[in-house]
């Protein structure tokens, strides 16, 4: 069971208002200009309420952008992901529908969002990777790079091209367009020599 499940039934309620107020409200008018005050009201509640279950908004917005990924790579990416050319191109397919759900269910979009966005993705996906890069080894003879280097470059690949995917209006249909981001970040995987067949632990 979890913990949400065994919350009080009118606390429950209590959140769902709010995040139900705060998603209206995002949708409508961005991150930033939204104060405790007009979510408090939108969601029937006073601001003493709201400071009950989130420091800030911004803990609000970030508890909900890693629910959202957290269950998106769930779905979509098996775990502990295989950091080959398949499991690289599940992982950018699935942070691409990712980040298509967020700016579509948020209309305005500001700095503020973009910077909270972009921390959230950086810290969950880099858990994944690290993950995966923690079962290869390293090829022999290749050029000395880090772990946390080789983790750092995939993933800021992987947010660079699934954020101008999720700007998109318009363009080539998502297959094709993970396959020419893949040129570069299956590239780079290689180049890293991390691209022997994974250490991983005995059943």
């Amino acid at each position: 069971m979890s913990s949400t499940s065994r919350l009080d039934p009118r606390i429950q309620r209590t959140r769902a208002a709010i995040v139900t107020a705060f998603q209206e409200l995002l949708s409508e008018r961005g991150l930033r200009p939204l104060t405790i005050q007009d979510i408090a009201e939108q969601a029937g509640v006073n601001r003493v309420t709201f400071y009950a279950h989130y420091r800030d908004k911004y803990d609000l917005f970030g508890q909900l952008i890693h629910a959202h990924l957290d269950a998106t790579l769930t779905e979509q990416v098996r775990r502990p992901l295989h950091l080959d050319a398949t499991g690289l191109r599940d992982l950018l397919t699935a942070l691409c529908v990712f980040m298509t759900q967020v700016y579509d269910q948020c209309h305005v979009h500001d700095d503020e969002m973009e910077v909270h966005i972009e921390r959230q993705v950086h810290e969950q996906v880099t858990v994944w990777v690290h993950e995966a890069l923690s079962l290869r080894q390293q090829q022999p003879n290749s050029r000395v790079i880090s772990r946390d280097m080789v983790t750092t470059m995939i993933v800021s690949g992987l947010y660079t091209a699934a954020s101008g995917w999720g700007r998109r209006a318009s363009g080539p249909v998502l297959d094709r367009y993970v396959a020419e981001a893949m040129v570069f970040l299956a590239g780079g995987l290689a180049a890293s020599g991390f691209g022997a067949p994974d250490r991983r632990p005995p059943p």
